[in-house]
C-alpha cells in the first residue's frame, strides 16, 4: 500500500516537472516580447517633452479612475449583496416575530385551559367531598335505623 502511494507521488511530480517545462517557456518568450516593447518605447521619438508630460499625467489619471471606477463597481456589488442579505434577514426576523407570537397565543390559551381545567376540579372535588358527607351522614342514619329496629 505504501508503495502504491509514493508511485502515485512519484507519478504526480514527474507529470508537475513535465507540465512546467512548456510553462517556463511561455514565460520567456513573453519576457523577450516585453523587452523589445520596452525597447520600442525608450527608442521612440517625442516631439515635446511637455506633451510626454502632459500625456503620462492623463495615463495616470486614466489608470487611477478605472481602478477606481471598478473599486466602485466591486463595492457595489458588495453593497448590493449585503443588501440581499439583510432583506433575507429582515424575513426570518418577521417569520420568527410571527412564530413567537403564535407560541405565545397557545401557551396564553394552554393556560387558560388549564385555569378552566382547575376551576372544574375545584368544583368536582366540593362536590365529591359533598356526597361524601351526605353518604356518612346517610350511613348513620341507617345505623340509626338498624339499631331501633
Amino acid at each position: 500500500m505504501a508503495d502504491s502511494n509514493r508511485d502515485l507521488g512519484l507519478t504526480y511530480l514527474n507529470n508537475a516537472s513535465r507540465d512546467w517545462g512548456p510553462a517556463q517557456g511561455n514565460l520567456e518568450t513573453a519576457k523577450m516580447a516585453l523587452d523589445a516593447l520596452r525597447n520600442l518605447i525608450m527608442d521612440a521619438v517625442f516631439l515635446d517633452e511637455e506633451a510626454y508630460t502632459n500625456s503620462a499625467t492623463l495615463q495616470l489619471y486614466q489608470q487611477r479612475l478605472q481602478a477606481q471606477q471598478r473599486r466602485i463597481l466591486q463595492l457595489e456589488g458588495e453593497a448590493e449583496a449585503l443588501r440581499v442579505e439583510s432583506g433575507r434577514q429582515q424575513d426570518a426576523l418577521v417569520q420568527q416575530r410571527s412564530l413567537t407570537r403564535a407560541a405565545e397565543a397557545r401557551i396564553q390559551e394552554l393556560q387558560q385551559e388549564l385555569e378552566n381545567n382547575a376551576v372544574v376540579f375545584d368544583m368536582h372535588y366540593s362536590e365529591l367531598l359533598v356526597k361524601g358527607e351526605e353518604i356518612e351522614r346517610l350511613k348513620s342514619v341507617i345505623e340509626g335505623m338498624g339499631g331501633t329496629g
